[in-house]
């Protein structure tokens, strides 16, 4: 016959499955938060290009139209 007689105040709780979770969502936020920063960079970039070329037609309408 097995007893068992548990003294704690409190019930034990494992938390390596829910340490293990949170270290898996961690990781994968931050990969998620790079692709998000990686694509900022690159819409940014864009948005750099397309204001240069925004401004050289200006400077040629202003050219024509003096």
């Amino acid at each position: 016959m097995k007893i068992n007689i548990n003294l704690a105040t409190r019930p034990f709780t494992d938390l390596g499955p829910v340490l293990k979770r949170l270290r898996m969502s961690m990781a994968v936020f931050a990969l998620v938060s790079i692709g998000l920063g990686y694509g900022l960079h690159r819409l940014h970039s864009k948005a750099e290009a397309a204001r240069a070329r925004e401004r050289g037609v200006d400077t040629e309408v202003t050219k024509i139209s003096r």
